[in-house]
């Protein structure tokens, strides 16, 4: 539960530095540079790929195990 609680908090400061960020990536052939863990250092968040992400794992189907993908999330470093 407690990772829960601090993936949500994560999530919510990743999405506040993803809207400042973005912006500024640069343009190759009209499309958006894509971002990376360097673009979030420095700025108090946490990269957070889109298996990492709150929204992600709250929308997950019920028979899968929520709990047990966030303790996944971190044993394989995802999450750092």
């Amino acid at each position: 539960m407690l990772g829960l609680i601090f993936l949500h908090h994560a999530y919510n400061r990743f999405l506040a530095v993803k809207a400042e960020i973005e912006p500024t990536l640069p343009l190759r052939g009209g499309v958006r540079a894509p971002l990376q863990a360097a673009h979030f250092q420095g700025k108090a968040a946490i990269f957070l790929p889109e298996q990492a992400q709150y929204s992600y794992l709250v929308d997950l189907p019920e028979d899968k195990d929520t709990g047990g993908n966030v303790e996944n999330l971190v044993h394989d470093r995802v999450i750092r």
